[in-house]
């Protein structure tokens, strides 16, 4: 098939194996790529009820058929795994140039299932891959182990994905890092840290045959044509995501000191704007194939974070480690984004739970003793710093937080599990549920949990015609909205979500996913049969949590945005109702035919998407409805 590598690579750290298979077209045309194939391959590859750190867990990395094109932005690429941070489904994304790789080494995902008894990474060359001793490697950080892991493949132009400290450790929001570029989200990390995986190192040059080169070139070159006459991603091009801080804030919607008010004072020191005038912008970066350069690096000159320099930090660590944290230091967010990334471990998720930590220090649960001798207070960047470095080592007080906070609040007991913001294990990211109603229905049905490029979660109705504080009718409209929606097939095709304006028609939809799939695989799709395809895959990842035990009492918010209104801001009074909530999930279920009252999807449903074998699986497990 024209886009496709049409091989999978399967690695058995436990058996030492190393197998190939060639799929066929019905995969391509029931799951497209990326996500798709990851949540098909990892339904089959584990299971039900082991735990995340075991054996028996597998970790699943697919690209998508844009992956290795010269479609502008085609970089990104999924993993997905048993998440251990919510014991459900875990999925995380990155850019970067890991994901053309592999193409250009003839696969078009990966399978590693077992675990080894020593360190091991794996070596994979135009359709050959083994697996090579890393025990001199264990123990580095990000940072320390390219330059040597690239001499040890004896090619510099090897793309390098790898874990830290913290995904050896098993923090349970590790990381993995693709060069500088993160897939931070739901702890895969610290799966590949389980299995004694330290990295895997990618060279390819085949070359990735596509169906209609010529409009391929086309595309690529009207992108560019937007660019320099439209000026269109201009505010992108600038300041890549780091400006967020200051429009979010402007809507009184900025996450702060632990979600107890949206709006903080000390925006626009966190943002790019700021970064910029201060001199600490060194350099713009772009992923593969991508015009944009969106990706701003950073570096500490002068003061206590001198010799500190990042990609990044992007939005969400602006907001986890800035604002959530009552921190208006921005040379500390820089600091604390680089160690994030060295250590391996997701700034969304560290700067929550350190969040937690600051809000029960403010409320007296936790004493200075307690926290080994810091003061967290808000804003405390020194203690923030220190907090990090502690979760990565897990050294006093980080071993408990380095559980997550909702964990770290069980173990703690009492009132703690009030003021961790999690959903389903997962820490609540940049985007307010309370002002932004589409986000709260997303957040809580998401199969992963509090994910903002959930494609349930990311229709953000910042500007919706709606009234904010209507609930009526909006489950079903993000349902139905939910195919052609861009977060949902940049996941599937491999598409970085910046560039969707540029190769995409007006407003993005199915006619541009069509249009590309055509260009590319030759593959023709009605706009039905790509719904089709969004909806099996989103229904199969929620039956992957039903097999674990998932139930509609999973699908809920916090407390917080329940109960306690926006306090002060544009948005003052705001809160997220509970029978408003209900009543959009209630819609969303219905429209979805999912069972209203355990949130299972039905059998009629499952046979409808072609998931008649997923049926047939979950009877062993629960009931299902007809």
């Amino acid at each position: 098939m024209k886009g496709y590598a049409s091989r999978i690579l399967y690695v058995d750290l436990s058996k030492g194996s190393i197998r190939q298979e060639a799929f066929d077209e019905s995969l391509a045309r029931n799951y497209v790529g990326g996500a798709g194939f990851a949540a098909y391959l990892l339904y089959r590859s584990i299971e039900p009820r082991v735990d995340a750190f075991e054996a028996g867990n597998a970790i699943v990395y697919a690209t998508g058929p844009l992956s290795g094109t010269v479609i502008p932005g085609s970089c990104k690429f999924c993993i997905m795994a048993k998440s251990p941070l919510s014991g459900f489904l875990g999925e995380t994304y990155a850019s970067g140039d890991w994901a053309p790789e592999l193409k250009y080494a003839g696969f078009d995902a990966l399978v590693v299932s077992g675990a080894s008894e020593k360190p091991v990474y794996l070596w994979i060359e135009d359709g050959k891959a083994e697996i090579r001793d890393a025990s001199r490697f264990w123990g580095l950080k990000t940072y320390e182990l390219w330059e040597p892991l690239l001499k040890d493949v004896g090619d510099p132009q090897a793309k390098v994905l790898s874990i830290g400290p913290g995904g050896e450790r098993l923090v349970r929001y590790a990381s993995i890092l693709n060069f500088k570029r993160a897939a931070g989200r739901t702890g895969i990390g610290a799966v590949m840290g389980s299995k004694r995986l330290k990295a895997i190192v990618v060279r390819g040059t085949k070359d990735v045959e596509v169906a209609d080169f010529d409009a391929c070139v086309r595309i690529a070159k009207e992108a560019l044509r937007r660019i320099i006459e439209e000026k269109a991603g201009l505010g992108t091009i600038q300041h890549g995501t780091t400006n967020g801080p200051i429009g979010i804030n402007a809507r009184g919607l900025l996450g702060t000191r632990n979600w107890q008010e949206e709006v903080f004072e000390g925006a626009e020191l966190i943002s790019g704007s700021e970064m910029v005038r201060r001199g600490l912008r060194i350099a713009d970066k772009a992923c593969f194939s991508c015009p944009l350069r969106c990706s701003k690096l950073h570096a500490v000159r002068d003061g206590p974070y001198s010799g500190y320099s990042t990609e990044g930090p992007e939005y969400e660590s602006l907001y986890a480690l800035g604002s959530i944290c009552g921190n208006s230091n921005v040379e500390s967010l820089i600091a604390a984004d680089r160690l994030c990334d060295e250590y391996g471990i997701d700034t969304i998720s560290t700067g929550l739970t350190i969040a937690f930590a600051m809000e029960l220090y403010q409320r007296g649960i936790l004493s200075s003793k307690d926290l080994d001798g810091l003061e967290l207070s808000w804003g405390n960047h020194g203690a923030e710093i220190e907090l990090i470095r502690r979760i990565g080592e897990r050294k006093g007080i980080g071993d408990l937080l380095a559980e997550g906070s909702k964990r770290a609040a069980e173990k703690l007991g009492g009132e703690a599990p009030k003021y961790a913001m999690h959903v389903k294990g997962v820490e609540i990211p940049g985007h307010s549920p309370r002002g932004v109603k589409t986000c709260a229905l997303g957040y809580s049905i998401s199969p992963r949990g509090a994910i903002h490029t959930d494609p349930a979660s990311a229709m953000f109705d910042y500007d919706d015609p709606y009234p904010r504080d209507q609930y009526r009718g909006k489950g079903i409209r993000v349902y139905r909205e939910q195919p052609g929606s861009g977060k949902t097939f940049r996941n599937f095709l491999g598409l970085c979500g910046n560039c969707l304006g540029l190769v995409g028609d007006p407003g993005w939809g199915l006619k541009a996913v069509q249009r590309l799939m055509a260009v590319v695989t030759g593959l023709k799709f009605s706009e039905e049969e790509l719904s089709a395809v969004a909806y099996r895959t989103y229904t199969l990842m929620r039956c992957f949590n039903v097999r674990e035990g998932a139930t509609r009492k999973n699908d809920w918010l916090p407390e917080r945005f329940l109960k306690e209104p926006i306090p002060s801001g544009p948005n003052k009074g705001v809160i997220v109702s509970e029978e408003g909530l209900k009543m959009m999930i209630d819609e969303y279920y219905e429209a979805a035919g999912w069972d209203l009252e355990t949130g299972i999807p039905r059998e009629e449903t499952l046979k409808l998407l072609g998931l008649g074998w997923v049926a047939d699986d979950l009877k062993k497990y629960v009931s299902l409805q007809p």
